[in-house]
């Protein structure tokens, strides 16, 4: 007796629930109506935006990846102030990533941590900046962690007496 081979079209299996692809792409950021864009400029994937507060908003769109960067940079040359302004440019990078009213001590990291982001914070000649990289789908959780960090340092006293040796190393 030759066995007979048997096979499925599919037609009776139960249907596997497909994710929507709006479910997929993150939900805009929502910008308040005070800071308006008084210049736009693109060239590629990159875009350059001029808020009405002064703030430059830079956007490169790489879709090759599923994660979101973002950098918080403050301009500021090392010809326009003093070695004592840069000791405190540097300190105030440190006291950044020292937490903040919201999120005292270290909270601020573990919360960027939890939902899977990078953060570091860098000094140079021409500037300060705080950098994050997250999954596209928490990018709106990392913006509001970072936005915290920077708007709201808690600038702890003891914290910054033990910064200081550090800074000046």
């Amino acid at each position: 007796m030759v066995p007979v081979a048997l096979s499925q079209s599919g037609r009776g299996r139960p249907k596997v629930p497909q994710p929507s692809p709006s479910a997929s792409q993150p939900q805009p950021i929502k910008i308040p109506a005070a800071a308006a864009v008084i210049k736009q400029e693109q060239s590629g994937t990159t875009s350059r935006f001029v808020l009405q507060d002064g703030i430059t908003v830079i956007i490169n769109e790489q879709h090759n990846a599923p994660i979101a960067a973002a950098e918080v940079y403050f301009k500021v040359s090392q010809l326009d102030e003093s070695f004592s302004m840069s000791a405190t440019r540097r300190l105030l990078q440190h006291m950044l990533l020292r937490g903040t009213v919201l999120r005292p001590g270290d909270r601020a990291l573990a919360d960027l941590r939890a939902i899977g982001a990078l953060i570091e914070a860098d000094s140079s000649l021409d500037g300060a900046s705080l950098s994050i990289v997250a999954p596209t789908d928490r990018i709106n959780d990392a913006l509001a962690i970072q936005a915290d960090m920077v708007q709201n340092p808690s600038l702890d006293e003891d914290a910054m007496r033990r910064e200081i040796p550090l800074v000046i190393e």
